[in-house]
């Protein structure tokens, strides 16, 4: 390790934090995957993912946007921000597309069976090519660590006040990113309802899978819920009859 003296001991940086607009995401069961990836399989499955990760982000982006934007990818975590704090006047554009990014990863993930938890916070950020840093960041962090729980993304107070057409608000009082909303339409949730059937089915035994798996059943019903009242003949709901059939 090297040993610092005299004037070495204080840095020669002059880093500062931004306003950044900071997503946080995990993919649940990730680690037991990995543990027992005897075949490399989920290795190039997680980098498919995060090749589309990429290619859901950019497209949203402009020339301009994309110097501002920021993704990192380690292991089973992605994290990705933007910088809201030189361009005041886009910021709620960047954020409106940074929910836009949010749910279209999770509605992808959902169809390759896996799970995502996070945070969406507005906060100070850095990020070089070594690290990142800040007090947003750890706030999405111990959001999606200790309070989200379910496979939800749950967003900040500043981001339910700008968007509430993309939040939904949970039982337990907290606000998550409406990601169904993002990508509507009643061929797809005919295929999600059997997809979610189908996990729940294969992973019936598993109590702590199986919650989860029934709190994204709950929400997916009280979406449909929600959209009767403007399609009602594309809803498509799961009953307690449909789950009992299928397992």
């Amino acid at each position: 390790m090297v040993e610092r003296a005299g004037e070495a001991r204080s840095p020669s940086t002059n880093f500062k934090t931004s306003i950044y607009c900071i997503a946080y995401l995990d993919i649940l069961g990730s680690k037991e995957k990995i543990f027992n990836d005897k075949n490399n399989e989920y290795l190039n499955t997680l980098n498919m993912l995060y090749e589309d990760v990429e290619t859901e982000c950019y497209p949203l982006f402009s020339n301009k946007e994309k110097k501002e934007f920021f993704i990192k990818i380690f292991s089973d975590n992605i994290l990705i921000a933007v910088n809201l704090e030189n361009n005041s006047e886009e910021k709620n554009i960047k954020i409106q597309k940074m929910l836009n990014i949010v749910a279209n990863i999770q509605n992808e993930a959902l169809d390759y069976d896996y799970l995502i938890r996070g945070a969406i916070t507005i906060g100070e950020f850095f990020h070089n090519d070594i690290f990142v840093y800040g007090k947003g960041l750890i706030e999405a962090v111990n959001i999606e660590e200790n309070i989200a729980i379910f496979p939800r993304v749950i967003v900040n107070k500043e981001i339910i006040q700008l968007f509430p057409q993309y939040i939904f608000e949970d039982v337990d009082g907290n606000y998550f990113v409406n990601n169904f909303v993002f990508n509507f339409n009643s061929l797809k949730f005919e295929t999600l309802k059997q997809d979610l059937l189908e996990l729940l089915k294969n992973n019936y035994k598993n109590e702590r899978i199986k919650q989860k798996i029934m709190w994204i059943i709950s929400y997916y019903n009280s979406f449909n819920n929600y959209w009767k009242s403007l399609a009602p003949h594309s809803c498509q709901f799961i009953t307690q009859e449909d789950i009992n059939n299928f397992i």
